[in-house]
C-alpha cells in the first residue's frame, strides 16, 4: 500500500515517515527525506582579478532537486570583508546579477546595493530551474582594487535561506 506526499516549502529538511493505520494495527511507512528544492554551490573553475584590473566574473551554480515549481527567491552577493573589492570596476559601477540556464540565453536583474557598497540585493528572481535536475548558473561583475590584498577569495551568495560561496577568485 502506498500513498503520494509532498512537503511544502517550509518543511523541516531530514528523515520523516508517515504512520499506517490498517485494521486498528499502525505501521511507519519507508522513510521520507525531505531535502532542500534547491541547492547552491560555487561556480565551476577559478577567475582572477587583477589589482586595478579588468573585471572578474564570480559566480554560482544552482540545482533543482526534484521540486515542481520553485517560487522566485531574493538573491544578495556579499563582498568579502576586508577584501577593497567593489561591483563593477571603478570607473562602471555594475549592479546586476546574470542568470542563464544551460541552454539558453542569459537574463539580466538590476540590484540594488547597500550604503556601504559591500552587498548588492536582488528581489524576485526566476532561478529558470523550472524542471527536477534543471540546473542555472548566475553571476555578478566584481573587480579589485589596487588595495586589494593578492590571494584566494570569493563572494558569498545567499539564495533564499541557502548560502554558498562563489566560483573562487584569485587576486593577482
Amino acid at each position: 500500500m502506498w500513498v503520494g506526499a509532498g512537503a511544502g516549502h517550509d518543511a523541516p529538511l531530514g528523515a520523516s515517515s508517515l504512520t499506517f493505520s490498517v485494521g486498528g494495527r499502525d505501521s511507519r511507512s519507508t522513510t521520507v527525506v525531505v531535502a532542500p528544492a534547491f541547492t547552491v554551490s560555487p561556480g565551476e573553475g577559478q577567475v582572477q582579478a587583477g589589482r586595478a584590473g579588468a573585471p572578474a566574473y564570480p559566480g554560482v551554480q544552482v540545482r533543482n532537486n526534484g521540486s515542481p515549481a520553485i517560487p522566485l527567491q531574493r538573491v544578495t552577493a556579499t563582498l568579502p570583508a576586508d577584501a577593497v573589492m567593489r561591483f563593477g570596476t571603478e570607473t562602471n559601477p555594475d549592479h546586476q546579477l546574470t542568470v542563464r540556464d544551460l541552454r539558453g540565453e542569459p537574463g539580466r536583474v538590476p540590484g540594488s546595493i547597500s550604503d556601504d557598497r559591500q552587498v548588492l540585493t536582488f528581489t524576485d528572481v526566476d532561478l529558470i530551474i523550472p524542471t527536477p535536475g534543471s540546473r542555472s548558473v548566475m553571476w555578478i561583475c566584481v573587480s579589485a582594487s589596487d588595495a586589494t590584498p593578492t590571494g584566494p577569495t570569493s563572494i558569498a551568495f545567499t539564495i533564499g535561506d541557502h548560502t554558498s560561496p562563489s566560483t573562487p577568485i584569485n587576486v593577482i
